[in-house]
């Protein structure tokens, strides 16, 4: 801990690995299920005190360390870095699409070793070795425009651009550079615009509980409204768990089975539990909704007090 912040690495419980204080020297190699058993121990088995934000360095690409994450925690968003490289903003793009999916929005971009001041006796320049344009070339990579406020929050959030080093004659430092300390400041400043304008116009992720009736109850709560859902247990079987759609009819599935737990995994959805012992795919919120809304039973709050 220094300078009010808490920090917790593998490197510093893992005796092999090479980070200063271990006393190894060697790669922390783990496959990925291992990897997300490490992440949850180090987030659920600290002591962490009183946090006014928790930042997590996840290692690049979309294995299954960003998954399980995901649907562990409530992540309010991401903040994504890259190169202005092409091949890196593609890769980049990827990352963006599956957390869109995964409904945790991107909050910012950081674009790393973007510029290059010269210094000349004459005249200085800078110089771009991988382009410019990053924010419009990450946006050409998507398939298609990601869902919910991921793609509205790309358009408009903070693209931060770091230099190669802060200094020609100088080696990468840990804490900001007096010429880099503006970047970081508008890159903080602008995640918590973009946390404070998902929170105020968006609805939140739901509670979920099963009903006394039956069937799986959806309460959403925004700044000036709120919304109950009830999704029927028949219409649970027989779903696709990811989009909603219908794989078969309720009559072809197994009968007699009550819905018996229900466990809010993340941003994302939530995992069923049955009562003959069977656990289905973790259903996503958009569709468990689109099956309450086809399913034309969504409750008023009257009718929900009754």
């Amino acid at each position: 801990e220094g300078r009010r912040l808490k920090m917790l690495s593998f490197g510093h419980v893992n005796p092999r690995a090479g980070a200063p204080g271990a006393g190894g020297k060697t790669a922390a190699m783990v496959r990925g299920p291992i990897a997300s058993k490490i992440i949850n121990q180090m987030l659920f088995a600290t002591e962490w005190g009183h946090l006014d934000y928790l930042v997590v360095d996840m290692p690049p690409g979309t294995g299954d360390v960003h998954i399980s994450l995901a649907q562990g925690l409530c992540l309010s968003g991401a903040v994504l870095v890259t190169t202005p490289h092409p091949l890196a903003l593609a890769d980049a793009a990827k990352g963006v699409a599956m957390f869109a999916e995964l409904r945790v929005p991107t909050l910012a971009v950081v674009e790393n070793m973007a510029y290059m001041d010269c210094e000349h006796p004459e005249h200085s320049h800078r110089l771009y070795p991988f382009g410019q344009g990053g924010r419009a070339r990450l946006m050409q990579g998507l398939c298609e425009e990601p869902p919910g406020p991921t793609g509205e929050t790309l358009r408009r959030c903070p693209l931060v651009s770091l230099p190669l080093s802060p200094h020609p004659d100088q080696a990468p430092v840990t804490y900001p550079h007096p010429l880099l300390r503006p970047q970081y400041s508008s890159l903080a400043d602008g995640v918590l615009d973009e946390l404070f304008l998902l929170q105020t116009r968006a609805l939140l992720v739901p509670s979920v509980q099963i009903h006394p009736r039956g069937g799986l109850l959806l309460r959403y709560f925004g700044p000036q409204s709120a919304e109950e859902l009830l999704v029927p247990e028949e219409q649970l079987r027989g779903r696709d768990p990811r989009s909603g759609d219908r794989t078969a009819h309720p009559s072809q599935q197994q009968s007699g089975a009550r819905l018996q737990g229900v466990e809010v995994r993340g941003s994302y959805g939530a995992a069923l539990q049955w009562s003959d012992g069977s656990h289905e795919a973790i259903f996503s919120f958009q569709a468990l909704r689109r099956i309450a809304t086809e399913s034309r039973t969504e409750l008023s709050i009257h009718d929900v007090q009754e």
